[in-house]
This record gives structure tokens, sequence and C-alpha cells, in this order.
């Protein structure tokens, strides 16, 4: 049983970093692609559809933490306090701006693009910042739990891996408005992404330099393994653009989500560790709820799983159109 809510974890997390992915890249690119407001109005239409049904994927992934791994939610999320304070923030900055920017006067949408992007930029960085701190150690005392200082959450670790989600979003955002949309939005699209490739591909191995080879990891080629995929899976998305731009969003998609499950392997078997010395770590094995509290909740927290996959194959079926003039716009 605690496998399968560990694999349950995993495909959540998974989910959410390749679909919401997309939201946050083009939510940072709105202005840059979008260069007048009929332009914005069609670059975030290609979300339309998508937007709120990716955000699905959060709150299962976050009622999943409370629910089913209270221990690790509440060492995670308490010994990294300021990082996920500012994802907080920055989703609900992002997803207030983008349902308000339709609804307010003409003259009131600059500001609102305004927000979208920077609360999708803040949301970007601050996950890098989060598994930076996970990948770095976390200040747990010697019982485990979180000291409570956080001076050590931000340094050139965790920034890098800041850096790399904000560029890894970016990318994945570039390369579905290239795929969901025509004309001159399509050729940005495919312009910025081609533009990001290297940059991405430096941040991974500005992170590997930082990470992999100067902390003690106890799996370091699976972590080393996870960012050579990365890298393959950005490049490989480069090549597709053109010809199979849909493709290429998988592949970008993969590359937002390699990063996490290479941090979460770097430890192994502990799903926490501390980066104070004498402290305390978290092991997979102990992160579980107890048997009995896993069998209440089963029968009603599994199915999330294939609903929300289920949701998302019955809109992107029924959204599968590029956008264009035509199109009925969200936002």
């Amino acid at each position: 049983m605690d496998f399968l809510w560990i694999l349950t974890l995993a495909v959540l997390a998974a989910g959410y970093f390749a679909l919401a992915g997309y939201d946050y890249g083009v939510g940072i690119l709105l202005r840059l692609i979008g260069r007048d407001e009929p332009e914005r109005r069609k670059v975030l239409g290609t979300l339309g559809p998508f937007f709120l049904g990716n955000e699905v994927w959060l709150v299962a992934l976050a009622g999943v933490l409370l629910g089913v791994f209270p221990k690790f939610e509440g060492r995670l999320f308490s010994g990294a306090y300021p990082a996920v304070l500012a994802i907080v923030l920055g989703v609900i900055v992002f997803t207030v701006a983008a349902q308000l920017r339709g609804r307010l006067g003409i003259g009131r949408k600059p500001f609102w693009d305004l927000m979208i992007t920077a609360g999708a930029g803040v949301t970007a960085i601050a996950w890098g910042v989060l598994l930076g701190a996970m990948l770095e150690g976390l200040p747990l005392g010697p019982d485990g739990y979180p000291t409570g200082d956080f001076s050590g959450l931000v340094d050139s670790g965790t920034v890098l891996f800041g850096v790399l989600t904000f560029s890894l979003f970016t990318l994945h955002g570039a390369a579905f408005v290239a795929a969901r949309s025509t004309g001159r939005l399509a050729a940005r699209g495919k312009h910025v992404a081609r533009v990001l490739i290297a940059p991405t591909a430096m941040a991974v191995l500005a992170v590997v330099a930082n990470g992999v080879f100067a902390l003690d990891l106890a799996n370091p080629w699976l972590t080393l393994a996870g960012a050579g995929l990365t890298i393959v899976a950005v490049f490989a998305a480069g090549s597709l653009l053109d010809k199979r731009p849909m493709a290429a969003v998988v592949c970008t998609g993969v590359a937002c989500v390699l990063p996490v499950f290479a941090v979460a392997v770097a430890h192994l078997p502990n799903a926490l560790v501390s980066s104070l010395d004498g402290g305390a770590g978290l092991s997979f094995a102990t992160i579980a709820s107890s048997s009995s509290t896993l069998a209440q909740v089963g029968w009603l927290a599994l199915p999330i799983v294939p609903a929300v996959i289920g949701l998302q194959v019955v809109i992107w079926w029924m959204f599968r159109q590029r956008v264009d003039e035509r199109t009925g716009l969200f936002w």
C-alpha cells in the first residue's frame, strides 16, 4: 500500500510539472510573444481549455501530501517555508490575474498582463529553489524536525536550480505556443524555443556541477542520468519544432519532469536529508501515514489519478485544434 501511494504521488507530481509547466511558461512569455492586445488574447487562448484543469494536478498533489504523507509534507513545507510561500503566492497571483484580465476594462489589461508574467515567473523560480533545497538538504535537527533557520535556503545551488526551472518552464511554454497557435505567434514561439535550448542545457550542466559533484549524494549516478536525459529531451524538442511541434511539447514536458525525479532519487532510501551536522532525515519507508489510515482514505483518494488523467484526455481531444482568429477565447 505504501508503494502504491508513493507511485500515486509520483504520477501527480509528474502530471503537474508537465502540464502546469507550460501554463507558467506561457505566462512568462505573454508580453514577449504577444505584441499587442489581440495577440496576447490569442496567446492566453492557447491555455484556455487547459488552464484550470492543469491546476487540478496541484490540488490533488497537495491533498495526497496532506492526507497520506503528513510527516513528509510537514517537514518539507516547514523546512523550506519561504520557497513554499513564494509558490503559493505566485500561483494565486498568476491564476487570479489570468481570470481578471478578461473581465475588467481594457485600460487595466496591461497591469494584469504584468501580474500574469510576475506570478508565473515567481512560481517557476520558487519551485526550483524548493527542489534545490531538497537536493542540498533541509535544516532538520537531531529529532528530524525543522529548526526554523532559513538562512541557507537561498544559496548558489538553489538559485541555479531556480534558473533551471524558469528556463525549462519558459521553453515548455514557447513550444506549447508554437504547437497551439498559427502564423506569427507560432513563428515567435518556435524562435523563442530555439533561443532557449542552449541556455537551458547549460543551466542543467550548472546544476550538475554545483549539486551532483559538490554534494554527498547517495545515488549520484541516478541523478546524473536524470540530468543527461533532461538535456536529451531539450535538444530533441528543438529538432521536432518544425515538423512535429506537439511532439516537441511532449519532449519539453518530459524535460520539466525529469529534474523532479532526479532530486527524488538523489538520496534514496531517504526522502529528505538534513543539511545540519547531526541532523536526522526522513526515509521513504516512514513518510506515509499508518496502514489503518491508508486503508480508510484509499477507497476515496486512489481514484483521483485515473479521474484526473481521464479529464485531461477528454479536454485535449475536444480542444485539439490550433488557436486562430476564429477560435473562441476564454480570457
